[in-house]
């Protein structure tokens, strides 16, 4: 058998190729907050694999002596290359892929809808977080606006989960062309794996659009908000939408500013230009959360 490990947010990544010469892949959280995370993925992935939606496809997995986490491991190709930035088509063919699922669930009856307070909860946690992180290495223009963001009391309805850390690297594509989603995302709320759609579409917007370089800014953006209003029942989602875009950039700059990833830093750069440039809330309308 041969073992290789790797880091990772959730702790160590650990990839074994068995006698068989079948794949598998382990996540070992070290912290009670990775094990945590592992929980609600595992909790997650078992649901969704359950529902059977056919746009996308779920990796069941198990929990192991409470912070181990085991599935088979997808072999294929992530829709973003490790180094790559995702083409215009990734990011058109993601959302439109993403909204079908959306779709799926109602159709199959299998969306339960909660109203919640998340995009508050979510917003707070992340200005927050940059805030510590900008006082700690002297960034005033940033202490500056993470202090000025305003926690709107927006009300949205949660659904399951489909993802929860939407990006083109957490979507691997197998040589059969099925779309497997990894690395889920959910808020466990009596059992059951909930979210914002709308935070799903904001992390594509802010991670693949606005926390890299691009000369096709507006067409990337306007291709995720096609799916959106599409999606959407109604145009309240814009306030929701703003805010979780604005939580996010906050969040790469909060966790990866310092960081000595260089991909990770660079996004956290890219992200902070956006944030101190107002120019980019004119591509999903004026505000975002941050009090003039």
């Amino acid at each position: 058998m041969r073992v290789e490990f790797y880091p990772s947010d959730t702790g160590r990544i650990v990839l074994s190729l068995d006698a068989r010469g079948e794949s598998h892949l382990a996540k070992v959280a070290v912290t009670t907050a990775q094990a945590s995370t592992l929980r609600t993925e595992v909790a997650q992935s078992q649901y969704l694999s359950e529902i059977g939606i056919r746009s996308v496809s779920y990796a069941p997995s198990r929990l192991l002596c409470g912070h181990v986490l085991t599935r088979r491991f997808i072999k294929g190709t992530p829709l973003r290359a490790r180094e790559a930035r995702a083409t215009l088509d990734d990011v058109t063919n993601l959302s439109e892929r993403f909204a079908a699922a959306l779709d799926e669930l109602r159709t199959l009856g299998h969306a339960p809808v909660i109203s919640h307070d998340f995009v508050p909860q979510f917003l707070k946690l992340r200005a927050e977080r940059a805030l510590r992180t900008a006082e700690r290495i002297g960034d005033a223009p940033m202490v500056e606006l993470a202090s000025a963001v305003a926690v709107n009391r927006f009300k949205t309805l949660l659904t399951l989960s489909l993802h929860g850390d939407l990006t083109c690297e957490n979507v691997i594509l197998d040589v059969d062309e099925r779309v497997w989603f990894i690395d889920t995302r959910a808020t466990l709320i009596r059992g059951v794996p909930m979210w914002d759609p709308l935070c799903d579409y904001a992390t594509l917007i802010a991670v693949e659009c606005l926390a890299r370089p691009s000369r096709e800014l507006p067409d990337y953006i306007r291709a995720i908000l096609r799916c959106v209003a599409a999606w959407a029942d109604e145009e309240s989602y814009e306030g929701p939408l703003r805010s979780h875009v604005t939580a996010r950039l906050l969040g790469l700059y909060g966790n990866h500013f310092v960081s000595t990833d260089q991909t990770r830093h660079s996004q956290a750069v890219y992200a902070r230009e956006s944030l101190l440039n107002p120019a980019w809330l004119g591509y999903i309308g004026k505000g975002g959360g941050i009090t003039a």
